[in-house]
C-alpha cells in the first residue's frame, strides 16, 4: 500500500498502530513518539489508522432552481468549449461523426430540466 504523507507528517500508519497499542503515561508516549498529547489521544481513540477525509460530508449551501439552471448551462458551455478545443487541437482539424459527444448530451442536467 502506498501512503501519501504531507511534508510535516510525524506519524505513519505503522507509528499510529504503535501508538494505539502502546502503554505508558501520556507524557512518556509524547516523548517516545515526538508528538503532542492530542495526537496520542486521537490515535488511541480511533479504530483505524488511516487518515480520514477532510472534505465536507454535506454541502453547506443549496441552490435555488434558477441557480441550478445557470450552473447546468455553464457546465454545458464549458464542456462544449473543451470539446471544440479537443477536436481541433488535440485530435486534428477533422471532426468525424464518431467523435461527436452524443452520449454526453444530457450529462450534468437535472432530470426535471430534461425534455
Amino acid at each position: 500500500m502506498i501512503v501519501k504523507l504531507h511534508k510535516q507528517a510525524r506519524t505513519t500508519p505503522a507509528i499510529r498502530e504503535e501508538i494505539r497499542h502502546a502503554t505508558g503515561t501520556l507524557a512518556e508516549l509524547t516523548a517516545r513518539f515526538n508528538v503532542s498529547i492530542s495526537t496520542i489521544l486521537k490515535w488511541k481513540s480511533r479504530d483505524a489508522v488511516e487518515d480520514r477525509s477532510h472534505t465536507a460530508h454535506r454541502l453547506q449551501t443549496t441552490l435555488t432552481p434558477a441557480q441550478e439552471r445557470i450552473a447546468v448551462e455553464l457546465r454545458k458551455i464549458l464542456r462544449n468549449s473543451w470539446w471544440r478545443w479537443f477536436t481541433t487541437q488535440a485530435v486534428g482539424r477533422s471532426q468525424s461523426t464518431c467523435m461527436t459527444p452524443k452520449a454526453l448530451t444530457n450529462i450534468n442536467q437535472p432530470s426535471r430540466l430534461r425534455q
